[in-house]
């Protein structure tokens, strides 16, 4: 369920919400802080209590703007099961624009000892990620000097190459390799071929720049790619 389609709850002015969140604290100073009334405030602090509460953890984490949401889900993860945890990472992981701005949270969130990782993916997913050669090349779009060690790689170098313009004219792609047995998973629900691992198990062996059009473009096709390489 994504934020739109979350249930609208509005606030009991009657009955003082008590639920606290440093994460809400900090989205509400940082992002929403002067153009919500108090009464929104209380309204959406009411809705998360009411979702923890219930366990509704996709609608709890909807909650959220980018880029709190993993920092929410690492907030509450100690109450979840392992059953609930996985899905609910995955949800995070993909509702997410800017996953740069809660890497060390992504760390701690992966680095747990929870069973049942392998709920995180599809059916085929699992078929795919079982199947991958030993090594896995993967690539990485990214904008040059900044987060080229991040946790989204992909198989399709083209989808790499759309990536690295997504936000800029000027982008840059690496392409690594990766042991199979430190594949996290493989995601293919957006036809991304998006492979998750921990960028410290990634042996980048070269990267190239990607230059975009001044109007964004929305296919990977339409990138012009520098021929040009820049080793490590």
């Amino acid at each position: 369920m994504t934020e739109a389609s979350a249930p609208q709850i509005e606030a009991n002015p009657e009955t003082a919400v008590t639920f606290q969140s440093p994460t809400l604290d900090m989205m509400e100073r940082d992002t929403i802080h002067g153009w919500e009334s108090k009464e929104q405030h209380e309204a959406r602090r009411a809705a998360l209590e009411e979702h923890r509460g219930l366990r509704e953890w996709d609608q709890y984490l909807g909650r959220f703007t980018n880029p709190y949401r993993m920092l929410a889900l690492l907030e509450v993860a100690h109450d979840m099961t392992d059953s609930e945890f996985w899905p609910a990472f995955r949800y995070a992981y993909e509702i997410a624009d800017n996953l740069y701005q809660s890497k060390w949270a992504m760390q701690a969130l992966l680095s747990t000892n929870r069973s049942g990782r392998e709920a995180i993916m599809g059916e085929e997913e699992r078929a795919v990620c079982e199947s991958l050669p030993d090594p896995v090349v993967i690539y990485r779009g990214y904008l040059p000097r900044r987060n080229l060690r991040g946790y989204g790689w992909t198989l399709n170098r083209r989808y790499a190459e759309w990536f690295a313009v997504r936000f800029s004219d000027v982008g840059r792609v690496a392409e690594g390799r990766v042991a199979r047995q430190d594949v996290l998973a493989y995601f293919n629900q957006r036809k991304e071929e998006e492979i998750l691992v921990d960028p410290a198990n990634v042996t980048v062996k070269r990267r190239w720049d990607v230059t975009g059009p001044m109007k964004r473009p929305k296919y990977p096709h339409l990138i012009r790619v520098r021929p040009s390489w820049t080793s490590l």
